[in-house]
């Protein structure tokens, strides 16, 4: 298992607890730098040069998995309920009071999750808290029972605004704009009454007030608005318990094809539910089938929790009923329409021109001329393992004081740099767009289209410089190495995938907002000069999204529900031209990272895409490799980004300090 920072202590006769050490640390270092353990001696093992004799110190006694402080348990209800939801969310049986959600393995997709079950469970605090608070304890003592945000009940009709990412899909002008989709094939072991799943499906479209959206295209320009509820259930049978088995996936994959062209943004529907009865010998079939316009990634697990519990309730012959609403995505879009001519968003200007300001460097292409359109995608999928994995999302965040996006964004620029021979990276980086603008505002269980995107230009650090930046370390080590008790061992040379990775976060954390204000810029700004600036700005070639984490399973109250195996069909229509040269997206399924690459036919080889995929894999694999070994010696990166030293300034003052 991973090895944990353990401090051993010489008190010389002094009378110090473990409590007073922590809280001496707390003061003077990051949460996950405090050790995980205190083991007091009398004195310490030392080698006949002077210098501590590691493998001669005592092994802590410690149980629980690799975190930054020792277990506390939940001491108030509020604590207690928060230790539930973190253990379910992140798969851990014991989770203590003042352990770091990141260093655990959350993110930032998962934090709104845990907004959400906390709500129902009666507690009340925005994302951005549990940023600022990334603790049981921190959360707790912000949390409040009663929350002043604006979330109307009941079923809400009428227009509503666009927002950012709306409107860069009109923009697209697609041809048939109708079959845009995002599905999920999922597999049911049990037979489901067709009743039930219609009965599931009518509650999430009065629930769910987006899923009810329609499109119109009105005096040049597209429109939405919220339909009533219409009484009409889209949810289809599809007989196939006759199908032999070697003609199912085929079948399957047809039947979903037909599903997948069906919905219609002027009249409706936008969700499609088809359930494929494959007999009494086989596990059945459930598709969803949703336009883009009205869900994204953290809406799927919305809809997917809420469909489980309301075929439980039936199941259970109990009334449906769902857990209270958030706010509204009408709500929301107003909110964002009035804030995009805020002078915090007007502050922003400067800053996104200068990120597109310089053509971003070509991408080598194998059939020049080729059209880059639907019909001509294809994908190359990689993966990393779960130990890997875990190294990924528990080592790496703690020793680079950085999280996993960030990470694959390393691996990302040194892939491409090797490819494209250029030291700069200009891609499309896709958020969940949930971000914590206004005090009044909860989206934790609202579902809709809410990514944000925009421009990211990144760029690999210069060779590590000593001359000045030595000199200037020497001083500072002086004193620090007055206040350590002890220090591990000195790290070798840092390797280019770890000053890469403090480079990226670095200049990640410069984003304003997370990268929301470009789209309200983009679109929404009420100066259409600044629009018009901004749209003529030269587009990147390549996008990137990392979803998050999933469970390919999960439990509902009538039986085990997994992702099914067989393709979805075509979720776009195949004339529409991609956007893109290259999408890339990842996500992390039952612990293992997952990864696609789609391209076009037209444009780029299969082995040419495979092998930029095989880089960054390598890559990836590197920082893995060093993360592993730097968290087995206890050596962690401090953020300084608000500090005067530099990462390169910190590098050179651990090569003075005296071990």
């Amino acid at each position: 298992g991973r090895k944990r920072l353990i401090a051993y202590i010489v008190a010389n006769g002094n009378e110090i607890t473990q409590m007073e050490l922590v809280q001496f640390l707390a003061e003077r270092l990051p949460s996950y730098m405090i050790p995980a353990a205190f083991v007091f001696m009398d004195s310490l093992p030392l080698l006949p040069n002077g210098k501590v004799d590691r493998r001669a110190l005592p092994d802590a006694d410690i149980s629980r998995p690799a975190l930054a402080s020792d277990f506390v348990a939940p001491a108030t209800p509020a604590e207690q309920k928060l230790a539930d939801i973190w253990s379910e969310l992140l798969g851990i049986e014991q989770v203590g009071v003042h352990d770091n959600f990141f260093e655990l393995g959350g993110d930032s997709i998962l934090s709104i999750q845990v907004v959400s079950r906390a709500q129902q469970a009666g507690l009340h605090f925005q994302a951005k808290q549990l940023f600022q608070h990334p603790t049981i304890a921190g959360l707790a003592s912000v949390a409040t029972e009663k929350a002043a945000i604006h979330a109307e009940q009941g079923v809400l009709t009428g227009p509503a605004p666009l927002t950012p990412i709306q409107h860069w899909f009109f923009d697209l002008g697609l041809p048939s704009p109708h079959h845009w989709n995002q599905s999920i094939l999922l597999e049911i072991p049990a037979p489901l009454p067709p009743e039930h799943l219609r009965l599931a499906i009518d509650a999430l479209l009065a629930h769910h007030d987006a899923l009810r959206m329609r499109f119109h295209f009105e005096n040049g320009a597209w429109v939405q608005r919220m339909a009533d509820v219409d009484g009409e259930t889209p949810v289809e049978v599809v007989g196939l318990a006759e199908t032999p088995e070697n003609e199912l996936p085929g079948r399957i994959e047809q039947v979903a094809a037909q599903a997948q062209t069906s919905l219609n943004l002027q009249n409706g529907p936008l969700l499609r539910a088809v359930y494929m009865d494959l007999g009494p010998q086989r596990s059945h079939r459930l598709l969803l089938v949703l336009h883009h316009l009205v869900v994204d990634g953290v809406s799927w697990r919305i809809l997917t929790e809420d469909l489980q519990t309301a075929l439980a309730q039936i199941g259970n012959g109990k009334r449906i009923l769902l857990p209270p609403k958030t706010t509204s995505f009408r709500y929301w879009a107003e909110r964002l329409q009035d804030y995009a001519g805020s002078d915090d968003v007007a502050q922003q200007i400067d800053y996104w021109l200068s990120v597109q300001s310089a053509e971003p460097p070509s991408l080598p292409i194998d059939f020049p001329g080729g059209v880059n359109n639907e019909a001509s995608a294809a994908s190359v999928s990689a993966f990393l393992g779960q130990e890997d994995t875990r190294v990924l999302l528990h080592d790496i965040p703690a020793v680079f004081d950085s999280d996993v996006n960030e990470a694959l964004l390393a691996a990302l620029l040194r892939a491409f740099s090797k490819w494209t021979g250029s030291r700069t990276l200009l891609l499309e980086q896709e958020g969940h767009g949930r971000e914590d603008l206004f005090e009044d505002v909860s989206l934790a269980r609202t579902v809709g289209w809410f990514t944000s995107m925009y421009p990211l230009r990144l760029t690999l650090p210069a060779s590590a410089e000593v001359d000045g930046k030595q000199q200037r370390a020497s001083g500072l080590a002086t004193n620090l190495n007055r206040s350590l008790l002890q220090q591990p061992e000195p790290a070798a040379p840092e390797a280019d995938s770890g000053r890469v990775l403090k480079s990226v976060h670095e200049q990640v954390q410069a984003l304003p907002q997370r990268g929301i204000g470009y789209g309200l810029l983009r679109y929404l700004h009420p100066d259409p000069a600044v629009r018009s600036r901004l749209a003529s700005l030269p587009p990147a070639q390549i996008s990137f999204n990392y979803l998050g984490q999933f469970d390919s399973e999960s439990q509902s109250g009538v039986s085990t529900i997994g992702v099914a195996p067989e393709n979805r069909g075509p979720e776009r229509d195949h004339k529409g031209r991609r956007h893109h040269l290259l999408e890339i997206s990842a996500s992390i399924v039952d612990g293992e990272l997952r990864l696609n690459w789609r391209y076009s036919r037209n444009l780029h080889r299969p082995q040419t895409i495979q092998a930029l995929s095989d880089d960054f894999v390598a890559a990836l694999r590197d920082l893995v490799e060093q993360g592993r070994a730097e968290s087995e010696k206890g050596y962690a990166t401090i953020d300084i980004s608000g500090d005067e030293l530099s990462y390169d300034d910190l590098d050179a003052l651990m090569d003075e300090i005296d071990f």
